[in-house]
């Protein structure tokens, strides 16, 4: 059997191709459905009902042996691989793909694309725009609003630092965060236990934590770095220095940040759809002021109200199409581009 996987930390997708065919990632009994939409080291090993990647790969080939081609990252395939390490029946192979590259270009492009939207002077573009064109004059609620998100979705979220209680209760609550885990919290066997809570119904793999000690413990680290080592879900880091932050970033922090800019502009998607929509009512308006300057009974404040609509109208009907364009950058997933490109140039499977 040929199994290929295609996996996006940032879009948090894994697709699937069966003997050169695509798996319907809506069907609810298909492989790997109940976890196509988490994190790769979430679903690896077993967690709760769900019996891991390797015991669904030997249900799915029956006996069977199995090619299985990972496209992604080299630190993504490289715990797959130590997953799946003997294996008899598997031959894996790895093939490079770069999704966060693909993101990034993507939502560089939306991000443009939502100036030119609203007509903000791009920086290697200063000229000022024709004001039927420009979005910002005509709806300056909205310019605040994109505004804020555009420059709210680089924030740096990504690691959460817990030194109490109230912190670790509150992190325990969300998903997808690096936590780095104050000593007075992770001081003995038994607050090591405590910890596998952060990790339940995964919301994070067990190498986004990270356990720091002060310099002078290096005993006591050591020795709960081999308690947690021989205990199945406690795989968390373990360093008195700046050593674990890098690789922490790489494998989850930079994925991590593309998904909250994708929010954002999904949100300011949403905002713009919302605008466009209210495009019947300035029809029905137009209509209405039109009535009035024909039996000559339009105001002077009529007639500006006039103007604005018309501008309004014009503005929604030429950004319509770049609007369309947004949402398409956004929403589908970079597995979808790979498998296209892959498709596009005929290789083989």
């Amino acid at each position: 059997m040929d199994v290929e996987l295609w996996y996006d930390p940032v879009g948090l997708e894994t697709r699937v191709k069966l003997d050169g065919r695509w798996a319907d990632s809506q069907d609810c009994f298909g492989f790997l459905y109940p976890v196509h939409g988490c994190l790769l080291q979430t679903w690896l090993m077993p967690s709760g009902s769900w019996t891991g990647l390797r015991q669904q790969l030997a249900e799915l080939a029956r006996g069977e042996p199995i090619a299985l081609a990972f496209h992604g990252r080299a630190l993504d395939f490289a715990d797959l691989e130590g997953t799946l390490s003997g294996m008899e029946e598997l031959a894996l192979s790895f093939q490079p793909w770069g999704p966060e590259q693909v993101w990034n270009g993507r939502l560089e492009q939306a991000q443009c694309l939502v100036r030119q939207i609203m007509g903000w002077p791009a920086p290697w573009d200063p000229s000022p725009w024709e004001e039927d064109e420009c979005g910002a004059s005509l709806y300056p609620g909205l310019a605040q609003r994109l505004d804020k998100l555009l420059e709210g979705s680089g924030e740096d979220g990504w690691l959460e630092v817990l030194v109490d209680e109230a912190d670790l209760s509150a992190a325990c609550g969300r998903a997808g965060t690096c936590c780095l885990v104050d000593g007075a919290l992770a001081g003995s066997y038994d607050q090591l236990n405590r910890l596998k809570q952060l990790t339940r119904s995964m919301r994070r793999c067990p190498d986004m934590i990270c356990c720091r000690t002060s310099p002078g413990e290096e005993v006591r680290r050591t020795a709960l770095a081999r308690y947690a080592a021989e205990l199945p879900g406690m795989g968390f880091r373990f360093d008195a220095a700046d050593g674990w932050r890098q690789p922490m970033w790489d494998k989850y922090g930079h994925p991590f940040l593309l998904r909250a800019r994708r929010a954002a502009l999904m949100e300011a998607e949403e905002a713009l759809l919302e605008c466009m929509a209210g495009k019947q009512k300035l029809r029905e308006r137009k209509s209405q002021l039109a009535k009035l300057e024909k039996a000559k009974e339009i105001r002077a404040k009529e007639l500006v109200e006039q103007e604005q609509v018309r501008k309004k109208l014009h503005w929604i009907e030429r950004k319509a199409e770049a609007v369309e364009r947004l949402g398409r950058l956004i929403h589908s997933g970079a597995a979808e581009e790979g498998m296209n490109d892959e498709q596009r140039s005929g290789t083989p499977s």
